[in-house]
């Protein structure tokens, strides 16, 4: 896919992840679990050779690659709106027990919303697919030939995979659902 290694990272866990608050650009600080796995993902990641760190500009994504960056002796290079999380638009700061009874339509068997549709006020998922792989692909061409670490969110890590996959974007949540600090290498 790239002509260099990407890895690509999940912020860790955050209150608002706790609660079962939906996020999107909305921030939260991470739980002490949260530091915890991230401070995990910096041990698995200290023989990977980073050299360079690349975040959301999101609180979250911050603190998270700040934490690696520290053990890893690599600094951020660029904090960026590009790898974003997907806009949730009026659900965001919302707990999710409440979104499921405002818009049961959304609401799969097991109790999780399905994510993958068009939400009143949301990013439209095409776009939000869109802007992450087009914004991966530009970010990965400013830094080609480097070893390049990318601290992101669910949402970024879900797309990627869907692309890498050919996955359709309805069905990547039934097939891959990345806990907090999960790692994957592109």
């Amino acid at each position: 896919m790239y002509n260099q290694n990407l890895y690509l990272i999940r912020h860790g866990e955050t209150e608002y992840n706790k609660a079962h608050i939906i996020q999107g650009h909305v921030d939260s600080p991470l739980t002490e679990r949260g530091i915890s796995q991230a401070k995990t993902a910096a041990e698995e990641l200290t023989q990977s050779d980073i050299d360079v760190i690349i975040c959301s500009d999101l609180g979250r994504a911050v603190e998270t690659a700040e934490i690696i960056g520290k053990k890893i002796n690599t600094p951020i290079a660029m904090k960026t709106p590009l790898i974003r999380e997907r806009h949730w638009g009026s659900m965001e700061g919302v707990q999710a027990e409440k979104v499921r009874g405002e818009y049961p339509q959304y609401v799969m068997e097991d109790g999780l919303l399905i994510l993958e549709h068009d939400f009143p006020t949301a990013e439209p998922l095409m776009n939000f697919y869109d802007r992450i792989v087009t914004g991966i692909g530009k970010l990965m061409e400013e830094f080609m030939d480097k070893k390049v670490l990318m601290v992101g969110h669910k949402g970024v890590l879900n797309m990627m995979f869907a692309y890498k996959n050919k996955i359709p974007l309805e069905k990547v949540r039934q097939i891959y659902n990345p806990d907090n600090c999960t790692i994957e290498i592109y």
